[in-house]
C-alpha cells in the first residue's frame, strides 16, 4: 500500500489535506486508525466543505455519532433536508473506512436556530442511513427517529392536546349528566345561552335543526364546556380538585387555544404550560372514563417512562486498567443500586394493556443490565482479571440491547 503524500487528499474522506488533518494522529494511533479527536475534526472540516455550520459532534454510548448543526431554516422539509445531508455525509465517512476501528452502529443530527434552541433531532441506524447512498429516501424517513421542536410542530401538537381534552369534556360531560340527571340532561343542566349558541352552529354546519344533546354536545366551544361543568359543579367536584382550580386552568388553556387558532407563535413557556394542564385535566378524565382518554394513558406512560429509560441507556461503567480498582469498583456498586432503582420505579407503571408486552420486555433488558453489573462486582470482589473483562463485555451488550430498544420502541411505537 503506497504512502499518503503530506499535501494529498486526506483518506479520511474530510476534504482537507493529509498534513492538516490526520497526519500526526495517524503517527501516534497503533494499525494506523484514527483517534477520536481526528474523527470529530475530520467530520467537522468535511462538514463544513459541505456548507454546514458544525457547532459540536458528540460521540454516545461509544457507538452513535450525533452532529449538532446551527441553520437558517424552520421548515420541516428544509431541516429533514439538511439532516438528510449530514447522515448521508456520516454513511460515507464511516462505510468501509479502514482509518477507523470503532463500531459505529448509530448516525444521527440535530439542527439548532439562530437562538441555539433545537428545532429537528434525528438518530439513523447504520443500515437505514445506507438507503440514502443508493437514493432510497422514504426508507431512509421510515427507518429514522425524528424529534420535531419546529413551529409547526408546536402547533400540531398544541392542537392535538387541546383536541383531546375538549373531546374529553364533552364525553365526560355527556356521561356524567345523563346518569345523574337523565337523557334530557341536554335541557335541565345547560344555560338557554350555549344551547341557543351550538343549536345555531350546528344548523349552519350541518343543515337541518337538532335538539338532541349527545349531538349539540360537539359543537361547544371550550368556554361552554367550562361553564356547563361550573354550573353543575356537585356532578363534577368527585373528578376534579376544586371549582377555582378547574375554572383557572381552563382560563389558561383558552389562552393558549386562542395562540394556537390564530396561528400565533407557540414558545417553550406556553409548550409547558399547555402540558401541565393536559396532564391535570386528562388525568382526572381518565380516572373516569379511560374510553375517551386512550391517548392520554398511552402518552401519560411513555411519558414516565422516558426519563428512567433515558438515564439507563447512558449509564456506561468502565473497568479498564487505567481506571484504579477502587474508583471502577464503587462505580460499578453504584450502578447496581442505580439500576436496582429503575426497575421498581418501572415495576410500579402501569401501562396500557396492549403496551403490557413492550413494558415486560423493558423489565427485561433492565434486568439483564443489571444482572452483569452483578457478575462484575462478584468478580471484582476475587480479582478474576480474566472473568471481568468478559462481563464488562456482556455488559456493554446488554446496554446496546436496552439502547436499541429505545431507539426502536420507546422513541417511535410508543
Amino acid at each position: 500500500m503506497s504512502k499518503t503524500g503530506r499535501n494529498a487528499p486526506c483518506p479520511c474522506g474530510s476534504g482537507t489535506k493529509y498534513k492538516r488533518c490526520c497526519l500526526d494522529a495517524s503517527s501516534t494511533q497503533l494499525g494506523g486508525t484514527l483517534s477520536l479527536r481526528s474523527i470529530a475534526d475530520a467530520l467537522r472540516l468535511g462538514l463544513a466543505a459541505e456548507g454546514f455550520e458544525v457547532k459540536k459532534i458528540r460521540l454516545l454510548s461509544n457507538d452513535t455519532y450525533i452532529v449538532d448543526f446551527q441553520t437558517a431554516h424552520t421548515s420541516p422539509i428544509d431541516l429533514k433536508s439538511e439532516v438528510a445531508r449530514i447522515i448521508g455525509f456520516l454513511h460515507g465517512f464511516f462505510h468501509e473506512n479502514p482509518l477507523v476501528s470503532i463500531q459505529v452502529s448509530h448516525l444521527g443530527a440535530q439542527a439548532h436556530g439562530a437562538d441555539g434552541k433545537p428545532l429537528l433531532h434525528a438518530v439513523s441506524s447504520r443500515h437505514a442511513a445506507e438507503h440514502l447512498a443508493n437514493g432510497r429516501s422514504i426508507e431512509w424517513l421510515n427507518g429514522t427517529v425524528f424529534q420535531d421542536h419546529t413551529q409547526e410542530f408546536r402547533h400540531a401538537l398544541a392542537k392535538r392536546h387541546i383536541a383531546e381534552l375538549e373531546n374529553g369534556l364533552r364525553a365526560l360531560i355527556s356521561k356524567t349528566l345523563s346518569t345523574t340527571t337523565g337523557s334530557d340532561w341536554w335541557e335541565r343542566c345547560v344555560t338557554d345561552k350555549v344551547r341557543k349558541a351550538t343549536k345555531d352552529m350546528h344548523e349552519r354546519q350541518e343543515g337541518f335543526n337538532t335538539a338532541d344533546g349527545e349531538i349539540l354536545i360537539n359543537f361547544t366551544y371550550m368556554r361552554d364546556l367550562q361553564a356547563i361543568i361550573v354550573a353543575n359543579w356537585s356532578d363534577f367536584s368527585d373528578v376534579f380538585e376544586d371549582r377555582q382550580s378547574f375554572s383557572v386552568l381552563l382560563d389558561q388553556l383558552n389562552c393558549i387555544r386562542r395562540r394556537e387558532a390564530h396561528n400565533r407563535a407557540i414558545d417553550d413557556q406556553a409548550l409547558e404550560e399547555l402540558d401541565s394542564i393536559y396532564k391535570r385535566l386528562m388525568g382526572s378524565i381518565a380516572a373516569v372514563l379511560p374510553e375517551a382518554s386512550s391517548t392520554y394513558l398511552l402518552d401519560n406512560w411513555r411519558r414516565r417512562l422516558s426519563d428512567a429509560f433515558e438515564e439507563s441507556a447512558q449509564a456506561e461503567v468502565n473497568l479498564s486498567p487505567g481506571v484504579p480498582f477502587d474508583v471502577a469498583f464503587a462505580a460499578v456498586q453504584r450502578q447496581v443500586e442505580h439500576y436496582q432503582d429503575l426497575l421498581t420505579r418501572v415495576s410500579g407503571i402501569n401501562p396500557p394493556p396492549k403496551m403490557q408486552s413492550l413494558h415486560d420486555e423493558l423489565m427485561s433488558h433492565l434486568a439483564r443490565v443489571r444482572a452483569t453489573l452483578e457478575e462484575m462486582v462478584h468478580h471484582a470482589l476475587s480479582l478474576n482479571a480474566e472473568a471481568i473483562e468478559t462481563t464488562q463485555t456482556k455488559f456493554e451488550a446488554a446496554s446496546k440491547q436496552l439502547l436499541d430498544f429505545r431507539t426502536k420502541y420507546l422513541m417511535t411505537v410508543l
